[in-house]
């Protein structure tokens, strides 16, 4: 039942989406295409950044509903900072490094 009202929906809007974007008719914003780019380094970098600032956090010892709204900004910014930078400065050129030798060492073949 869960698949019927969740997923059902999720899959249509991502095809609409999808089709739009194909269409012309609607173009992804490119702060949220860059976050996309990025998606990888962000789900590897995640949870060391996010356990980092827990620690800190739990240093300082602050509590309170508003202090630790702030800490979940600040580690859904961070995480997103430090995962862009992970992609435009470790991941983008090891990827062009590994193009770059796949042509050089790898023979063509049929793909």
């Amino acid at each position: 039942l869960r698949l019927l009202a969740y997923g059902v929906p999720a899959a249509l809007s991502v095809h609409a989406c999808v089709g739009l974007e194909e269409q012309g008719a609607w173009k992804l914003p490119a702060r949220l295409a860059g976050v996309g780019d990025a998606s990888y380094s962000i789900y590897l970098s995640h949870l060391p950044v996010i356990a980092a600032l827990g620690r800190i956090w739990e240093k300082l010892a602050v509590a309170g509903p508003w202090a630790n709204g702030l800490v979940v900004a600040l580690m859904a910014g961070s995480v997103l900072a430090f995962g862009r930078a992970s992609y435009r400065y470790l991941e983008r050129p090891l990827l062009t490094l590994a193009r770059r030798w796949e042509a050089v060492f790898c023979e063509p073949g049929p793909r």
